[in-house]
């Protein structure tokens, strides 16, 4: 909800039945089909899944009310997934691609590859970053073959295989911003 800015047209927090139902309706209205559905603190791609009909989601969620709430969207079709780090002055990018996999993720047989953030695109991390007053985060952004480019994820510990630093190292630099931004308040 905070974050609805920066996201992918028509994603919307689930929070109930009636929530879904009246998505259901916007998206019959827009013609979206497919949609992808986000459950909250599953990581790895684990609680990401694709519904070729959002009526086929309706139908299972009516035998499942614990998996309330989620994030539903339109399914991209064609994406570039790019995972950012940032932490102060120290920005990461890169490329996460799995040709099996829509979830894009590196942990279940992706490749990365090196990412050069232009500069509007690191501005639009940071403007996400300041709305959802992240300190440091871990960003996935859509990047989409029309030239859009969509959060699709944000976190403050998020998954850094595939990244050039260690976690050792980027722990150390989330530490240095913690306390300095303690010694300036």
């Amino acid at each position: 909800l905070v974050l609805k800015t920066w996201m992918l047209p028509h994603t919307f927090v689930i929070t109930r039945r009636t929530d879904l139902i009246d998505t259901i309706n916007q998206y019959n209205k827009l013609g979206i089909t497919q949609v992808v559905t986000k459950e909250d603190h599953l990581h790895c791609g684990h609680g990401v899944r694709k519904w070729d009909t959002i009526e086929t989601l309706y139908s299972f969620m009516a035998l499942s009310e614990s998996s309330y709430p989620f994030v539903v969207q339109p399914f991209l079709e064609n994406y570039t997934d790019i995972r950012v780090i940032i932490v102060g002055d120290y920005v990461e990018a890169y490329v996460r691609h799995n040709p099996n996999n829509f979830r894009m993720n590196i942990s279940a047989g992706g490749k990365r590859y090196p990412y050069t953030l232009d500069k509007d695109q690191e501005k639009f991390c940071r403007a996400a970053m300041e709305r959802g007053k992240f300190p440091f985060a871990h960003l996935d952004l859509h990047n989409t073959d029309y030239g859009k480019y969509y959060l699709s994820e944000i976190a403050l510990n998020g998954g850094i295989k595939g990244a050039s630093i260690s976690r050792k190292e980027l722990d150390q630099k989330k530490q240095n911003l913690l306390e300095n931004l303690a010694n300036i308040s």
